[in-house]
This record gives C-alpha cells, sequence and structure tokens, in this order.
C-alpha cells in the first residue's frame, strides 16, 4: 500500500481539531449568551461586568482552546499509532469533522437535559444548583445554558475516544493496517 500521508498532515489534523473545538465553543457560547446571561454573571461571578455577551463569547473560545488542545492532541496521537503513520488527512478530517457534529448534538442534549430537569422538578433543581433564578422563564434558560454546556465537555471527551476507536475499527476492517 503506498503511504500518501505526509508528516504535516498530523500537525495540520492537531490544528483543525484546535479550529472547530474554538468554532464549538464560540457558536454554542453565543447562543448560550443569547438564553441566559443570567448563568454566566451567576456561575463566573461576572455581575458588575459590562459587554458581557462579549465575555461570554471570549470564555468559550478560550474554553475552545483549551479542550480543543488536549482532544485534538489525543485524536492525533491516536490517528499515527493506529495507522502507524499513513492516514491521509482527507481521511483524519472526515472522522474529525464527523466528531464535530456529535460533539454538537451533545449540546444540544445536555440542553435538553438541563431543561427537562429543571421543568419536572424546579425545587430540586433550585436546591442541586447554585444561584439559580426564582424566575421560572430565567431559571429555563440557566438549565439550558448549564446543561447544553456540561452536554459538549463530556460529551467532547467521549466523542473523542469513542471516535478514536471507531477509527481504529475502520482502520482495522479496511485492511490498511496491513
Amino acid at each position: 500500500m503506498e503511504n500518501k500521508s505526509k508528516p504535516f498532515h498530523y500537525f495540520y489534523l492537531f490544528l483543525t481539531g484546535i479550529i472547530l473545538s474554538i468554532l464549538a465553543g464560540l457558536l454554542t457560547n453565543m447562543i448560550n449568551g443569547l438564553i441566559s446571561p443570567l448563568y454566566f454573571k451567576s456561575i463566573m461571578g461576572w455581575q458588575n461586568l459590562t459587554g458581557i455577551y462579549h465575555a461570554i463569547i471570549a470564555q468559550g473560545i478560550f474554553e475552545g482552546i483549551i479542550f480543543g488542545i488536549f482532544l485534538s492532541l489525543f485524536y492525533t496521537i491516536s490517528v499515527i499509532f493506529i495507522s502507524r503513520w499513513r492516514c491521509t488527512y482527507r481521511l483524519g478530517i472526515g472522522y474529525l469533522l464527523f466528531l464535530f457534529i456529535i460533539a454538537i448534538i451533545c449540546w444540544i442534549i445536555g440542553g435538553l437535559l438541563g431543561l427537562g430537569l429543571a421543568g419536572l422538578s424546579p425545587d430540586f433543581f433550585k436546591n442541586t444548583f447554585r444561584s439559580v433564578p426564582d424566575n421560572f422563564n430565567d431559571m429555563l434558560g440557566y438549565a439550558w445554558a448549564g446543561g447544553s454546556i456540561w452536554g459538549i465537555q463530556f460529551g467532547g471527551i467521549c466523542t473523542i475516544i469513542i471516535g478514536s476507536l471507531l477509527f481504529k475499527i475502520r482502520w482495522n476492517k479496511a485492511g490498511e493496517n496491513e
């Protein structure tokens, strides 16, 4: 089998993973900031901060960079070891884009779970989580923001691990490891 991979493909794959994580943090915090700036004021201690929406977006970018570095490094190293330096950028990025979409789905699921928990038992929700607003609509926005953030963080970690395992299964099944 001819090796069409180049070492810099893995560097590009690593950078692409970081960029996708930054994009996820940016987009999700843009939406979460519109839904519940109160969540960020409470959790981040930004009660007196002016320009809170911009701070929320910056926080999403920052967290995207941090998560992106670690998750992309894990994924890239997994691809290198599984393929023995023979994976092309095109194949690696295909999996990475799929994982990005799954992480966004985890963000949505987490938000919906937060909404469901707050809607099902507002008293439980208020007593379990800190700084939850008393107003029901504000509480639902707060629940969405918190749940969706947990969803994308935990989902992202699980997605990278599962995605790396799926890559291994496909690579071995295709006989590309020989």
